[in-house]
C-alpha cells in the first residue's frame, strides 16, 4: 500500500502542476461477468482536489485482514467526469475491476491544491464499512456517507440531503453509457456491517508515506 501511496502523490501532484491529466477511465475500458472478476464502482462526494480511497479486502469469518488492496483515485478512475448532470457535480463514481469478496474502505487520502504539504490522509479504524463485492457483477459501493469524506456525515443515520439510491443509480447507468465494454446491470452493494482495530505502531514507511497502519486482524464494530 505505501508504494501506492509514493505514487498517487507523485502523479496527483504533476497533475496539479501541469493539469494535463485525464480524469476519466478511457472509454475502451470493459468488463465482461464471465471473467470471474467483480467490477467495483465506488460513489464518493465531488470535491475540488485530488483524493484517492483505499478498500482492503477482508474475511469477516476468520476476522483478518487479505492480502488484497484497491486504491481508487480521482484523477485515474473517474467515470463520470463526462456526464454534465446535476448529480455528477454532488458525486463522483470511479470504476476498478477487483476480485470478489467483502471489501473495507480503510483510508481515504486528500491532496489539497496539488501540494504534498497540503496533504491529509484519514484512516477509518475506529469505524470501517464493510461490503459485498459478488463475481460477474457491477457493484455499486456507496461510501458518500462516511464522515472522513463528507463533512457533517453519520455512518449509521445518513443525512437526509445525501442523494437518493435512485438518483445514484441513474447517476451511475448514465455513465456506464459512456463505457459500451462494462458489460452487465448494476446493483447496490450490500452494506454488511462495520468493523474496527486498534491504532498500530506505523513502520518506517508507513511514517514516511503517511499512511493508515493496519494490523493483520480486526473485531466488529459496537
Amino acid at each position: 500500500m505505501r508504494k501506492l501511496r509514493f505514487a498517487s502523490i507523485w502523479l496527483a501532484t504533476v497533475c496539479g502542476l501541469l493539469a494535463a491529466c485525464t480524469t476519466t477511465l478511457p472509454q475502451n475500458t470493459s468488463f465482461k461477468p464471465s471473467g470471474g472478476k467483480a467490477l467495483l464502482l465506488l460513489v464518493v462526494p465531488n470535491v475540488s482536489w485530488a483524493t484517492s480511497q483505499t478498500l482492503r479486502r477482508v474475511n469477516l469469518e476468520t476476522r483478518t485482514f487479505e492480502k488484497d488492496i484497491v486504491t481508487l483515485e480521482s484523477y485515474a478512475s473517474s467515470i463520470n467526469d463526462n456526464t454534465h448532470t446535476e448529480l455528477s457535480r454532488v458525486v463522483t463514481v470511479r470504476a476498478k475491476e477487483v476480485e470478489p469478496g467483502e471489501y473495507a474502505l480503510v483510508e481515504t487520502f486528500g491532496l489539497v491544491g496539488g501540494a504534498i504539504e497540503s496533504s491529509v490522509t484519514q484512516c477509518l479504524r475506529s469505524m470501517a464499512p464493510v461490503f459485498s463485492v459478488s463475481a460477474g457483477q457491477i457493484n455499486v459501493v456507496r461510501v458518500d456517507f462516511v464522515p472522513a469524506l463528507s463533512p457533517g456525515g453519520n455512518l449509521r443515520a445518513p443525512a437526509a440531503s445525501r442523494p437518493t439510491e435512485t438518483e445514484i443509480m441513474q447517476e451511475v447507468k448514465a455513465s456506464l453509457a459512456q463505457y459500451p465494454g462494462m458489460v452487465g446491470a448494476p446493483l447496490l452493494a450490500p452494506l454488511k456491517r462495520f468493523i474496527q482495530w486498534p491504532e498500530k505502531t506505523p513502520s518506517f514507511l508507513e511514517k514516511m508515506s503517511g499512511g493508515c497502519a493496519v494490523p493483520a486482524g480486526f473485531t466488529f464494530a459496537p
